[in-house]
């Protein structure tokens, strides 16, 4: 892949400002946290611009509007861009979602509706088909090695959570390696801090899980992802540290260097709120690029961005389905 030129996304980078919705993110924001219901919600988000012409559902639920949002976003990238696959590292993860419940799907003969994305680097269909003849040609090297061995594992030991182990670690591999074939850093930075964020996230979610003592270390190490600032050894001393009776939130906040990482750590006890704070730090890493006129950083942040914004929206719908009132949601998400 050759290295990027910020001139050549002159193009890319004014389409994409020109489509980028309704009013500010914050503006929006205000209007989806005052809607009344989830079909309003999806009404807004329909009315804010955020699904192109070419993707208006036919059903205008919440789930299809969300997901058709999403792919007007990504449609509008690699519709502008003048190499998509300079992009990859920020699609891979739906390829990994696509890949992982077609091998389930397969195993379970069970459907999954509507649990495959649109906008992966490969499509749907085509991966299920990969999943049928076990032959992964054409899927993302990493991924498509670990979907293999995972197929031979699970037929070995019946374990189907080796399944999210390889195909997630593939995913990142493939991920780190065409984000530093871009040439671009903030491409790199961003890999980086996803990795740890999954990592965080694993070690927080394994504790919690109810495994047994003895399994949670072996599980962690088996479940994180390379490509990190944090190294995975740190991880697994901390996990040591928990079965001697160390708090498990002190002690990996104490082997991370990172100070927005350790607080969000520090000053959550709760894992969605972990969740929430380590996303708020990811999506901060393209900040400083906002103000550039042009650059192959801009697709990136508008993906980066948007994502976070149809994320909220999940949130919102889920709040208000918990019955919670207009008032707490917009004090969730500081919106007067």
């Amino acid at each position: 892949m050759k290295a990027q030129k910020e001139r050549d996304y002159i193009y890319a980078s004014t389409m994409i400002r020109s489509a980028g919705g309704k009013g500010t993110a914050g503006e929006r924001l205000l209007s989806f946290t005052g809607a009344g219901s989830v079909g309003e919600l999806a009404s807004l988000i329909l009315d804010a611009g955020l699904v192109s012409d070419r993707f208006i559902p036919s059903a205008t639920d919440f789930s299809s509007t969300v997901s058709a949002a999403l792919d007007s976003a990504v449609d509008l990238v690699t519709s502008s861009v003048p190499d998509p696959s300079v992009y990859g590292f920020l699609l891979f993860k739906f390829d990994c979602n696509n890949l992982k419940v077609a091998l389930k799907e397969n195993i379970t003969g069970a459907s999954s509706g509507d649990l495959f994305f649109n906008c992966g680097t490969v499509g749907a269909e085509k991966i299920k088909e990969c999943v049928r003849s076990r032959r992964f040609d054409g899927i993302p090297e990493n991924m498509a090695s670990g979907a293999a061995e995972a197929l031979d594992e699970y037929e070995q030991t019946g374990e189907a959570r080796i399944i999210d182990f390889l195909i997630d670690k593939g995913c990142f591999e493939d991920s780190e390696r065409s984000a530093k074939e871009t040439g671009v850093k903030l491409f790199s930075d961003l890999i980086s801090k996803r990795a740890d964020t999954v990592n965080i996230m694993t070690y927080l979610r394994v504790h919690v899980s109810g495994l047994p003592s003895g399994t949670v270390t072996s599980v962690i190490e088996r479940a994180s992802v390379s490509g990190g600032t944090i190294p995975v050894e740190r991880f697994l001393s901390a996990a040591e540290d928990v079965l001697s009776g160390a708090d498990m939130r002190d002690a990996l906040a104490n082997r991370i260097d990172d100070y927005p990482m350790r607080a969000a750590i520090r000053e959550t006890s709760d894992i969605v709120d972990t969740s929430a704070r380590l996303d708020e730090i990811f999506e901060s890493v393209v900040k400083p690029y906002g103000f550039r006129p042009f650059g192959p950083e801009i697709p990136a942040m508008f993906l980066i961005e948007r994502e976070a914004e149809l994320r909220q929206c999940r949130m919102i719908a889920s709040m208000i389905r918990a019955g919670c009132p207009r008032e707490e949601i917009r004090r969730r998400f500081k919106v007067n």
